[in-house]
């Protein structure tokens, strides 16, 4: 078995295997590590991945298979990496760093997930490796029904109950993510996590229940990847996203969420 103790990061070479489009903007890719990680990724890590010609850019893990060296990430197409992603065909080859950033892991037997978008990577990870005898929920938020896609079957298929949220017809929820967790009843979970893009962060941290553990997982630019640049620094804080994230407590990071 191999060690989940904290070691350096290394460099690997991978294979795409697999590209799917799961919803209208987000893609599913599977890629073939040639080798083997030294080290089981966990939930929330990241890696930097390099698409050759273009840039190294921070993905979350979606998931890993250990049985095949399997990492999977969830891609929306943004800026030229990501479509170049978006578009890649199997056999590609890239490089991927990591993996990075901290574990969690939850303490309570309930939790719920609040995703928004390709925020939902994380947590398909979470899915996988921490529900099992926890109770866990997930609500999905995209702006449009057709950005859900395949995303509630996937996480149905590890286990999880799942509600959706968006502004048009086909959701359980007709609003946001933020509206669907005002009308959550808190008291039933343990633990919160947000995931999803900076505005959403910022709206729950502005909304946030009190009685209950929140944690949010947030994104940076990151370079080094293992705390030396202090690229990935949050605002006002000695906090580094590579190294100390990119999941935080709710105590740790709602000033730098509210001065968002």
């Amino acid at each position: 078995m191999r060690s989940r103790s904290t070691l350096l990061p290394r460099y690997y070479s991978v294979e795409l295997v697999r590209r799917k489009r799961v919803s209208s903007n987000l893609f599913l890719l599977r890629f073939r590590v040639l080798g083997r990680l030294h080290v089981e990724p966990e939930p929330p890590q990241f890696v930097m991945l390099w698409v050759p010609g273009l840039e190294a850019i921070p993905m979350s893990i979606a998931g890993y298979d250990p049985s095949d060296e399997v990492l999977e990430f969830l891609v929306k197409p943004v800026g030229s990496t990501t479509s170049k992603l978006a578009e890649a065909r199997a056999p590609e080859y890239m490089g991927v760093y990591g993996p990075l950033g901290k574990p969690w892991y939850p303490s309570g037997r309930r939790i719920l997930f609040l995703a928004g978008g390709s925020g939902v990577a994380p947590i398909l990870h979470f899915a996988r490796k921490r529900c099992n005898g926890r109770l866990c929920h997930v609500v999905f938020g995209a702006w449009r029904f057709d950005e859900v896609g395949e995303i509630p079957s996937l996480l149905s298929s590890l286990g999880v109950s799942v509600t959706t949220a968006c502004l048009d017809e086909g959701c359980d929820i007709k609003g946001t993510l933020v509206d669907a967790y005002k009308t959550l009843s808190v008291e039933e979970y343990d633990e919160i996590v947000v995931s999803g893009p900076i505005e959403v962060l910022r709206k729950i941290a502005v909304e946030r229940k009190q009685g209950i553990r929140h944690y949010y997982i947030l994104e940076a630019i990151v370079k080094c990847g293992i705390g030396l640049c202090s690229s990935c620094r949050l605002p006002g804080t000695s906090l580094l996203l590579c190294v100390d994230g990119p999941l935080f407590p709710h105590h740790l990071v709602e000033e730098v969420l509210l001065e968002a």
